[in-house]
């Protein structure tokens, strides 16, 4: 008996050897395994193991055909004889897909050497070809037979010499190479060629269309390219090299510009094919035609690369979307494959709209299903916007990593995720729709990594105007639950209104984590939100940090919103809890919630914020019982049900109709209610305030207390200012009643500094005094939070007409754009109106339009200094530059784009971005996990930054 080895291609080798050999195709049944094949669209598959099942009086078939699209296409299916009769299966025959991968379960795999008279039987060979090798079929070489003993895959065929160890036929290197040509063959009339060796490139052209049909050995000058107007068909065509060697690929010519002659485009068909060994299996120009079925590509050095041939007019190139459609499609790449000039499976460089539909992406890894940031990348995208919807990506790197696509349109919808290192990442990409993707992280595989890298589900760098709505990140596992793995991060989102919504995370180390800048530079209440997500057996609910790596002065506004929530809106997160009592979706429906001990809801090592929680009544999980940082509960009146949380993942909803009447309607409420706060703070005057704190003598110091006090709890932070650093006039007991009267200042870093600096210290008590304003809101704090609340809503509303807009670009256009933008002109909508224009490659009014900008604080006026100097960069090189495809020469340029990058904001996170994916600086986006010692009667936070 001869034991096989338990994986597909040794057990398809041994059929080839042995003809048949015994295997189970379900536990406990043992019978002979005979062949196997690749699904294709009507094939037959055996369902209930080939018995015909009768239910009532209808009779429920043995087998299904397999349908056009179907996910089975292309997979593995197994032939077994079955001993029940020809009544069993399709006559007596079984065939079965596997259960997992490639492979049958349930038994092993064995062949037996028959004795008997075929032993005694001599086998006939022959010698057809004459080129020195010999056939004799099965078995080991013939006593009699001279020659080799490697066999003749094909005797009929000179080139093609002798199997190799996994039964490949292997061809003549030396005399294919005496027959290459780089003389292309010249396809001028519509020409159909069926399988055939290929040792000269093929050119389509003269409006021509190629169909290719059959299996296609390619040597490695071999190239087949669609001049502008042709087509190349795939129907049925199987693409490998030969000789060990890759070959060139499909290569699709298009133009667009009449200034560079001929204009048109290619186009590329292909249904049911495969590319295999390819350097690119597809690249070409933006502008070209791809509508890709049910096609595989298999261990390229890159599957599809589209980028521009000749750099002209960007706004032509990338406006008009490509639209090109791959449906049901394989990238692949096996182990054995990873070098060092392997790249990304898809690159995409300043091209829109090209479209990828329950595709499936993996990576067998470096090592075979190893959990690893040196996997491959599955897609990478530099200023491009793309679809990936219903996909799933297993063992990459990244799933995708999207870079510089400012308002491209990004849509990831209804993915899977699994077992990558890295989910998505997007930097200085705005406008993109994240929503439905389900994340997976395998405890057998994931448990451990020997990269210091941390891993993440969803990762927005710079970004902004983004819905990231009802993803689910979740552990794999009923045992266990990850110490080093994160959920969500955020990383400088600058102050915009954008919120992580409605999204489930389970048995992660970290659920959600904002890192840097999240809160506005001038309204601190105003920025990131978190509201309305799920957190199942999460060691870290929410960790707000610094970048610890490049960290922010302390003036910065560090953190997320002031308010999270309000009093008619509370936040409505469900967090983790000792048992995760109360209603809430579990990630995994099979695997049972793990109880959890040292659990932290809340970290926050910035600038304080107002989280406003639910009522308890109906759910306790509202409540973040376990807090470390400045944080001040609220609790409301308002009853968690299902109502809480509206589903906005509807975009075709009547919002984007109601558009522009809606936000108009809503800023006339915010200006009522800042008009409101405007009179009310400091009594409608911060400059006579000021005045009448400064001049505050002894003899009218009392009457000038009892005016602040009226004034309370609406004072502003100018005038508190003044009021702690007030040495003379005020006296100490008036200076802490008048703060504590104001519990907002108890939550300003600057104005505890001061009280600590002061010559006349105010005693410890009083300063306890004060710090009890940490866990009070305001009436000035509640009207803040009204206020937040409708600015969310606004940039909600404002976001989805947004990102309808660059979607629609044939309906919608430049003004229906800044519209929107005008109707709240503040910092950030004019920063998005320069980008508007980035994107379109106008960097001259881009840049006017950031020097028209008014600063109001040092913060702005940094940033705004530092996207005039990325925009004279990128000036300077669309005249040097003009004709070429990408900036890939920015010599000269990279000393001042490193200094832009050095520092913070969008001009630095673009040009992290473009200096990275032009090779001249390796960036790395920041992740944090938090390490916390509680111990008794207080908490102090320690964070170990990893990378």
């Amino acid at each position: 008996m001869i034991n096989i080895a338990d994986d597909a291609n040794s057990v398809k080798r041994a059929l080839l050897q042995y003809g048949h050999i015994t295997a189970c195709p379900k536990p406990g049944h043992l019978c002979a395994l005979v062949g196997f094949e690749y699904l294709e669209a009507g094939d037959s598959l055996n369902i209930n193991d080939g018995y015909g099942v009768i239910v009532g009086e209808d009779t429920i078939p043995d087998f299904i055909k397999v349908p056009e699209n179907h996910p089975f296409i292309g997979k593995t299916a197994w032939i077994f004889k079955e001993n029940f009769g020809i009544n069993r299966g399709e006559n007596g025959y079984l065939i079965k897909l596997a259960t997992s991968g490639d492979i049958i379960t349930g038994g092993g795999f064995f062949a037996f050497d028959y004795p008997g008279y075929c032993d005694m039987i001599e086998p006939d060979w022959y010698y057809w070809d004459g080129d020195g090798y010999y056939f004799w079929g099965l078995g080991p070489k013939p006593a009699g037979c001279p020659g080799p003993d490697l066999e003749d895959c094909d005797d009929f065929d000179v080139q093609r010499i002798y199997y190799d160890e996994n039964y490949f036929c292997t061809y003549d290197c030396d005399l294919i190479a005496s027959m290459m040509s780089d003389e292309p063959i010249y396809i001028n009339n519509d020409t159909t060629i069926y399988g055939d060796k290929l040792v000269k490139p093929i050119v389509v052209d003269n409006n021509s269309t190629l169909k290719l049909s059959g299996e296609f050995h390619c040597a490695e000058n071999v190239y087949i390219q669609a001049e502008i107007g042709s087509t190349i068909d795939l129907d049925g065509a199987t693409f490998m090299s030969i000789c060990g060697t890759t070959w060139q690929g499909i290569r699709l010519i298009s133009n667009l510009d009449p200034l560079l002659g001929e204009t048109g485009r290619s186009m590329l068909i292909s249904d049911y094919s495969e590319i295999q060994n390819a350097e690119c299996a597809i690249s070409g120009d933006v502008h070209s035609i791809i509508r890709a079925d049910n096609t595989r590509f298999v261990d390229n050095l890159c599957d599809l690369k589209l980028q521009p041939s000749i750099y002209t007019n960007f706004y032509g190139e990338v406006t008009i979307g490509n639209n090109s459609e791959f449906n049901d499609c394989m990238f692949y790449t096996s182990h054995n494959w990873h070098n060092q000039s392997i790249e990304e499976n898809i690159i995409l460089k300043y091209v829109k709209n090209v479209n990828f539909n329950s595709c499936f992406f993996e990576d067998q890894g470096i090592v075979i299903d190893k959990f690893s940031m040196e996997n491959r990348t599955a897609i990478k995208t530099y200023h491009s916007g793309f679809n990936a919807t219903e996909c799933t990506f297993t063992h990459n790197s990244y799933a995708a990593q999207i870079i510089n696509s400012l308002y491209l349109p990004v849509n990831l919808e209804n993915n899977t995720i699994i077992n990558n290192y890295r989910g998505f990442y997007l930097l200085q990409t705005h406008g993109s729709i994240i929503i439905h993707n389900d994340l997976q992280f395998d405890d057998d595989l994931c448990r451990t990594s020997d990269a210091n890298e941390i891993p993440y589900g969803i990762y927005l760098d710079n970004c902004h105007d983004y819905q990231l709505e009802r993803n689910i990140i979740r552990y794999y596992d009923t045992e266990s639950i990850s110490d080093y793995i994160c959920g969500i991060v955020i990383n400088d989102n600058g102050g915009f209104q954008d919120k992580i919504y409605r999204n489930i995370i389970g048995k992660l180390s970290v659920g959600m984590e904002a890192i840097g800048v999240n809160r506005d530079i001038i309204n601190y209440n105003d920025g990131l939100q978190i509201s309305c997500n799920t957190l199942n057996s999460v060691y870290n609910d929410i960790f707000v940090t610094n970048n610890l790596n490049n960290p922010y002065p302390s003036e910065y506004p560090i953190g997320i919103a002031g308010n999270q929530g309000s009093l008619q809106y509370p936040a409505g997160n469900l967090f983790t809890g000792e048992n995760n009592s109360g209603s809430g979706e579990d990630p995994n429906p099979h695997d049972d919630l793990k109880v959890i001990e040292n659990y932290i809801n809340v970290i926050n090592d910035t600038k304080s914020f107002n989280y406003y929680y639910h009522d308890l009544s109906e759910n306790t999980r509202v409540l973040p019982d376990s807090v470390i940082g400045l944080v001040t509960l609220v609790e409301t009146n308002v009853i968690y049900d299902e109502n809480s949380c509206p589903d906005y993942t509807d975009t075709e909803s009547s919002e984007t109709q109601t558009g522009i009447h809606a936000l108009n309607s809503l800023v006339l409420d915010i200006t009522n209610k800042e008009n409101t706060l405007e009179y009310l703070i400091d009594g409608g005057n911060t400059d006579m305030t000021i005045a009448e704190i400064i001049l505050a003598s002894d003899y009218f110091a009392y009457e000038t207390y009892l005016g602040l006090i009226a004034k309370s709890p609406y004072l502003s932070k100018k005038s508190l200012i003044e009021i702690a650093m007030k040495e003379d006039g005020l006296t100490v007991p008036m200076i802490r009643d008048i703060l504590v009267k104001n519990p907002h200042a108890a939550k300003d870093p600057e104005i505890k500094t001061i009280l600590k600096q002061r010559i006349d210290v105010l005693p410890d008590y009083m300063l306890e005094q004060i710090e009890q304003g940490l866990k009070l809101v305001s009436a000035k704090d509640y009207l803040e939070a009204q206020i937040s609340v409708l600015e969310t809503e606004f940039n909600r509303q404002s976001a989805v007409l947004l990102r309808k807009y660059i979607r629609d670009t044939e309906i919608y256009g430049e003004s229906d754009f800044m519209q929107v933008l005008d109707l709240n002109p503040d910092f950030q909508s004019q920063l998005i109106s320069s980008e508007y224009y980035a994107l379109n490659r106008d960097f001259n009014t881009a840049k006017s339009i950031i020097n028209t900008i008014v600063a109001k604080t040092e913060e702005q006026q940094a940033i705004l200094t530092n996207m005039s100097n990325l925009y004279n960069v990128m000036i300077e090189l669309e005249l040097t530059n003009s004709d070429e495809s990408e900036y890939k020469d920015l010599t000269g340029k990279d000393k001042i784009l490193l200094e832009i990058a050095a520092g913070n904001g969008p001009a630095a996170a673009y040009a992290k971005g473009m200096l990275s994916w032009s090779g001249y600086m390796v960036y790395k986006e920041p992740v944090f996990l938090p390490s916390v010692d509680i111990y008794p009667g207080d908490r102090n936070l320690g964070i170990d930054k990893l990378k």
